[in-house]
């Protein structure tokens, strides 16, 4: 995949399989990320974030569902302002700088992780 490039945050396309009998619907609400280190140094702080349709890009107005019995979507998380924070403080990043970030995202019994490099756009 080629750069992306993202406007003081981050957007990501989810695949989500179900192996179970059973239909999962995926909350819309209480999704938390994490960026560790952001473009300031270490930041255990995690941050909420929305759902997105991937294909559209827009907000979701009702719950994705996973189909049962290997069933798969694909579903977006964007979040703003989540690689340049100090702490909780949003700043500005004045100059060029490389970071390998940790990805965590979280809501109850759902998590997943990646990492990803990312670079300012001085």
């Amino acid at each position: 995949m080629g750069t992306l490039v993202a406007n003081k945050g981050l957007q990501f396309k989810v695949r989500v399989e179900n192996y179970t009998n059973q239909n999962i619907t995926i909350p819309l609400q209480g999704w938390e990320m994490n960026a560790n280190p952001t473009y300031w140094g270490a930041n255990t702080n995690y941050f909420s974030f929305g759902l997105v349709n991937p294909d559209t890009g827009g907000v979701y107005i009702q719950a994705p569902v996973v189909p049962a019995n290997n069933g798969v979507i694909e579903i977006g998380f964007r979040v703003q302002n989540i690689l340049d924070r100090n702490g909780t403080n949003i700043q500005n990043v004045n100059d060029k700088r490389t970071e390998t970030v940790s990805i965590n995202f979280r809501n109850g019994m759902y998590e997943g992780n990646t990492s990803v490099n990312v670079t300012s756009m001085i």
